[in-house]
């Protein structure tokens, strides 16, 4: 039966689904790339998107799997993507159309069916669908339908010739095709299916390189490394090992800490937050950001220096430039992936 085709379908189109999957689109991509760049805003875009996109993945079900398929003595009521049933015309006792209403007022219209031997079945109705639903209504409660199917057949049949032919591009494949709306549903769908393999394959915590390694890449690329962990244990027993690395043109220094363990490391970068902004001149701090247990903050010091401490998981880096120089240190700082299973921290530091 089902390799038959059938005559009308009441079910939401894919059209339907066009608005909840760019609004979707737009605010989860908002949300991935403010959540990549390490910015706390990305969390309402994210709460907002994350909705909407629920709404999309109900919307986008309800089209595929919650329909009534028409044929010439028979329809088909799919409710899921495991079940149809198939509903002869004799086999209905009564069918009708009534609205469902909430406090706010009417929610939809519905069409129901029961069989005589007890079945019932229950659709929403598109509003673009109320004529192929009064059309099967009327049919099942033997009226004579030849109207119907007159009207139906030259209110929605659209044929080549029926297009216009100043129709602009848009109107060609959003209003008088389906091809349009498929192609915006499908790359939604792989946008979103893309979008999370990603995050899940690369989202994870991140090993970060130790004081000594960063040191030797930093040593490869011109700047000077010195091991002053001794020295600064004296002042920190919590420091598991320091390494100081400068460049005198222009003039940068960084300085890696290593903690014994993470809290040791957010105690530290505590600390350091208040003694610089007890020094700093006027506040332009920018905030902070927690990418992948990532934490950043800048200061403007006296004497036109400029400063930025930041604290990956376990390791604390302070860094410090004169003001005209801050560029390179801020390229250096932000680029830098502090993983080891990537190369982004060697490249950047060229």
């Amino acid at each position: 039966m089902k390799d038959i085709k059938c005559k009308y379908i009441i079910s939401f189109g894919i059209k339907d689904n066009i608005i909840v999957a760019i609004v979707a689109l737009l605010f989860d991509t908002a949300a991935y790339f403010m959540y990549r760049q390490g910015t706390a805003v990305f969390i309402p875009f994210a709460v907002f998107g994350g909705f909407v996109t629920v709404l999309f993945l109900i919307s986008l079900y309800r089209t595929l799997f919650n329909k009534i398929c028409i044929y010439d003595d028979y329809f088909i009521h799919t409710k899921s993507p495991f079940k149809d049933v198939i509903i002869n015309d004799y086999e209905v006792d009564d069918a009708w159309i009534n609205q469902k209403k909430n406090a706010k007022g009417t929610a939809g219209c519905y069409f129901n069916y029961v069989t005589k031997d007890g079945r019932k079945g229950k659709l929403l109705i598109p509003p673009a669908k109320y004529d192929f639903a009064d059309y099967l209504v009327e049919r099942l409660k033997g009226n004579d339908v030849y109207d119907y199917e007159q009207h139906i057949n030259e209110e929605y049949s659209i044929k080549k010739s029926d297009i216009p032919k100043n129709a602009s591009l848009f109107e060609r494949f959003f209003i008088y095709s389906k091809a349009g709306p498929i192609f915006t549903v499908v790359f939604v769908i792989v946008f979103f299916v893309a979008m999370f393999t990603h995050m899940i394959l690369y989202g994870e915590n991140k090993t970060p390189y130790t004081a000594e390694q960063a040191a030797e890449v930093m040593e490869t690329y011109g700047y000077e490394a010195i091991d002053n962990t001794e020295a600064m244990r004296l002042q920190n027993t919590s420091i598991k090992q320091s390494m100081e690395c400068t460049s005198n043109d222009p003039f940068i220094e960084f300085t890696f800490l290593e903690m014994d363990s993470t809290e040791s490391a957010k105690s530290l970068f505590a600390s350091l937050h208040k003694q610089l902004w007890d020094r700093h001149i006027y506040n332009t701090v920018i905030g902070e950001s927690f990418y992948n247990n990532y934490t950043s903050k800048t200061y403007h010091l006296e004497n036109d220096y400029y400063s930025e401490i930041v604290r990956v998981s376990n390791t604390v880096v302070i860094a410090q430039s004169k003001e005209d120089s801050k560029g390179k240190i801020y390229e250096l700082l932000t680029a830098m992936d502090y993983d080891q299973n990537t190369d982004n921290f060697k490249t950047k530091t060229k």
